[in-house]
């Protein structure tokens, strides 16, 4: 699973937004505690209990205890809501160089499928 990460020693700092009180609820424990130690391998800092309020030109604007929090960005990839939403992005093209709509906002399926759409987004960046 390593060899997926490759592209954040290339400079890339990825931050993690979950509106969740804590990230990779419905994941099997052996696969979040994997995750957990590549996020501190990596550098990945996460944000929980923060929700994504929008975007802006080059940045996400979220919310946390009701503080505005803002994060500045090159690329960004959505994945939001329980329900498919494939138009979420449309209103966000032009803002970063690249919008991706990913995991249930694209379809509607389980986990591993998320996983795999949002890191087809972010190989692609």
């Amino acid at each position: 699973m390593r060899r997926h990460f490759i592209w954040l020693s290339e400079g890339q700092k990825v931050t993690i937004v979950e509106q969740m009180d804590s990230i990779g609820q419905d994941v099997e424990i052996l696969t979040l505690a994997n995750f957990r130690e590549l996020f501190d391998e990596y550098g990945i800092e996460t944000k929980t209990d923060t929700r994504v309020e929008e975007l802006v030109s080059g940045a996400l604007i979220a919310l946390k205890k009701g503080n505005r929090e803002r994060f500045e960005a090159d690329n960004i990839i959505l994945a939001l809501g329980f329900e498919p939403e494939p138009q979420a992005g449309e209103p966000f093209s032009g803002l970063a160089k690249r919008c991706s709509i990913v995991g249930d906002a694209r379809v509607v399926g389980k986990l591993m499928g998320a996983i795999h759409s949002g890191f087809a987004a972010g190989f692609y960046l």
